[in-house]
């Protein structure tokens, strides 16, 4: 169903390459809404003193140089990239799921949904695609999608809870469906020791959101344990909370 949906979003003729070749964005240090000369050219995401509005970076693929650009020019230089880059259909896949979701939080929220709004009920409906499809390791990549995303928008507590069932979920081995004919095969278990692991990264992501927060250990032990175990009955899990927050323990410095 869903590589049938995909070809009816997909059915688009991609631009030819010279569609990428536009002058869009700014190459000069000058705010791109009210012109105000800036201190000088930003290297990532500021806001403009003087308008309040925030100014984007990007590359320019037509001569690959770095560009000053408003929110709403974001996408047609995402459009551009995927020209250039011979991806136009699953960009274009990928915006007709993101309008469509769009509404559809219109109408939920009774309001305009944020970006962040839309992209995580986006995450969500993938790990409802992942966990019925029996793709355990896709389900922990979306998890994590759904961690930085938080993150990066300053929802801290979110995002650690996020990143600690990762963890949990890594030391339980998760596992993806072996597909014969486009059906899934239980030749793998669903998790399973020999995959099980602790990732450097999610280690990683964990220390600086609990650095963010200023939690003690203990406090982190608990929710660990707490949001772990509601995972374990959620997925049926093989590895209980404590002994995995054991294991967790061994690899860390906190």
């Amino acid at each position: 169903m869903f590589k049938f949906i995909k070809r009816i979003f997909s059915k688009s003729s991609t631009p030819n390459e010279s569609n990428y070749m536009v002058d869009i964005g700014s190459t000069e240090k000058i705010c791109p809404y009210c012109s105000v000369l800036l201190t000088k050219f930003p290297g990532r995401k500021t806001k403009c003193k003087a308008c309040q509005n925030y100014i984007y970076v990007r590359t320019r693929p037509s001569d690959m140089q770095r560009i000053l650009v408003k929110e709403d020019e974001l996408v047609r230089v995402e459009e551009l990239w995927a020209i250039k880059n011979g991806t136009y259909e699953d960009f274009l896949y990928k915006r007709k799921k993101y309008d469509h979701e769009k509404e559809l939080l219109r109408v939920k929220l009774n309001r305009d949904p944020t970006d962040v709004d839309i992209q995580l009920s986006l995450l969500q409906k993938e790990l409802l695609v992942h966990s019925e499809n029996d793709d355990w390791g896709l389900y922990r990549n979306a998890k994590m999608h759904i961690a930085k995303l938080l993150f990066k928008n300053k929802k801290y507590e979110a995002a650690l809870k996020e990143y600690l069932e990762v963890q949990f979920i890594d030391l339980n081995g998760p596992n993806n469906a072996l597909r014969i004919n486009d059906a899934p095969s239980k030749v793998l278990p669903s998790f399973s020791k020999d995959s099980a692991m602790i990732a450097p990264g999610v280690v990683y992501e964990i220390e600086r959101t609990i650095k963010k927060l200023n939690r003690d250990i203990e406090s982190i032990k608990d929710e660990f344990i707490s949001c772990s175990e509601v995972l374990r009955k959620e997925l049926k899990l093989p590895l209980s909370a404590r002994a995995a927050w054991e294991k967790l323990r061994k690899h860390c410095e906190w």
